[in-house]
C-alpha cells in the first residue's frame, strides 16, 4: 500500500517522575530530511534519533519536536548565580543613570535573566535515563507518522486508481476510433491520387500512391503510442498496489507519470481527428491531475 509523504504523530513516555513528549510532521521532499527541535543543553544526540526515524520513513521533509520535563520536582533545586545577578543590577543601573530614567529593579526582572537562576534537576539525570524515554517516545511517534501517512496514501491509492481508469477509457476510444481513421485517410489520399496523379486513361500510379499512403500513416498512426501508454498504466497500477511497506515508489510513479504525459501528447500531435482530440484532452487532464498526485507518494 502507497503512503502519502504528508501526516502527523505524537508519542509520550513517562517514567520516574520525568515526561518527554515528542511530535512529528512531514511534508513533501525529494528525499530524507529530518530536522530535530531538541531542547537546550539537551545530552541525547540528534543522530540516535535520526537513526531510529529513517528506519521507518524513507522519503519526506520532517520536523520533530521533542519536549522534556520533571514531573516531580521535590529533588529539584535553585542555584543562584549571585555574582552575575550583582554585575546585571550594577550595569542597569549605570545605564539608567546615563540615560536619565528610573533605576528601580525587581527581584522578579533580575531572576528573568537566563544565566541568574537556574533549576538544577536531580541526580541520575544521565544520558541513559532520558534517552530511554526518548526512544520509546520517538517509536510511539513514529508508528502514528506512519499510520498517519498509510491512512493518507489510501486516498492517494484511490484518486490515482480513478485518474488511471480515466486514461485507459480515453486510450480504448481512441483504439476503437482509430481503424475507421486510418481508412479515411487512405481514401482521402485516393481520391486526391485519382487528381493529381492520374493518367488520360485514369490509371493511378500505384507506386507513388503506396508511398504517400505509406509516409502518410507512419506520422498519423498513434498505435505505438497506445501500447506503450497501456504499459504505463499497468506499470503504475502495480506499484500503488506495493505491499512492501518498506519500498519507496514515489520516485518511480513520478518518472511513470512523464513517460504517459509524453505518449499522451504525442497522440494529440498526430491526430487530426475530432473525436481523438476530445479523449487526449479528457487524458491529459488525468496525467495533469496523476503528476501532482504522485508528488506526495513516498
Amino acid at each position: 500500500m502507497i503512503r502519502s509523504m504528508t501526516g502527523y504523530g505524537e508519542g509520550r513516555a513517562i517514567a520516574n517522575g520525568r515526561e518527554v513528549v515528542v511530535e512529528m510532521r512531514s511534508l513533501n521532499h525529494r528525499y530524507f530530511d529530518l530536522s530535530c527541535r531538541l531542547p537546550r543543553e539537551w545530552p541525547v544526540t540528534e543522530e540516535k534519533i535520526r537513526a531510529l526515524v529513517q528506519g521507518k520513513i524513507r522519503r519526506g521533509k520532517i520536523v520533530l519536536f521533542l519536549s522534556y520535563k520533571i514531573r516531580d520536582t521535590r529533588d529539584a533545586k535553585i542555584q543562584i548565580n549571585e555574582d552575575i545577578a550583582l554585575d546585571y543590577v550594577r550595569k542597569m543601573r549605570r545605564l539608567a543613570k546615563k540615560l536619565g530614567i528610573s533605576d528601580e529593579l525587581s527581584v522578579e526582572q533580575v531572576a528573568a535573566h537566563p544565566e541568574i537562576v537556574r533549576v538544577i534537576q536531580p541526580e541520575g539525570l544521565g544520558e541513559d535515563v532520558p534517552w530511554l524515554l526518548v526512544k520509546r517516545a520517538v517509536d510511539q511517534a513514529v508508528m502514528r507518522l506512519v499510520q498517519s501517512r498509510t491512512r493518507e496514501g489510501k486516498a492517494l491509492r484511490s484518486e490515482l486508481s480513478s485518474q488511471l481508469r480515466r486514461v485507459d477509457e480515453g486510450l480504448t476510444k481512441i483504439r476503437t476510433r482509430l481503424p475507421e481513421v486510418l481508412e479515411y485517410h487512405r481514401k482521402r489520399l485516393q481520391g486526391l491520387s485519382r487528381e493529381l496523379l492520374g493518367s488520360k486513361n485514369g490509371q493511378i500510379d500505384k507506386v507513388r500512391l503506396d508511398t504517400e499512403i505509406f509516409g502518410y500513416a507512419r506520422s498519423t498512426d498513434v498505435r505505438e503510442e497506445l501500447v506503450r501508454a497501456k504499459t504505463h498504466i499497468k506499470h503504475m497500477r502495480t506499484l500503488i498496489a506495493q505491499v512492501n511497506k518498506n519500498k519507496s515508489v514515489g520516485k518511480e510513479l513520478d518518472f511513470t507519470a512523464q513517460e504517459m504525459h509524453r505518449e499522451v501528447n504525442t497522440i494529440g500531435q498526430k491526430s487530426s481527428d475530432s473525436t481523438i482530440s476530445r479523449a487526449v484532452i479528457g487524458m491529459k487532464a488525468a496525467v495533469e491531475r496523476i503528476r501532482e498526485q504522485v508528488q506526495n507518494v513516498e
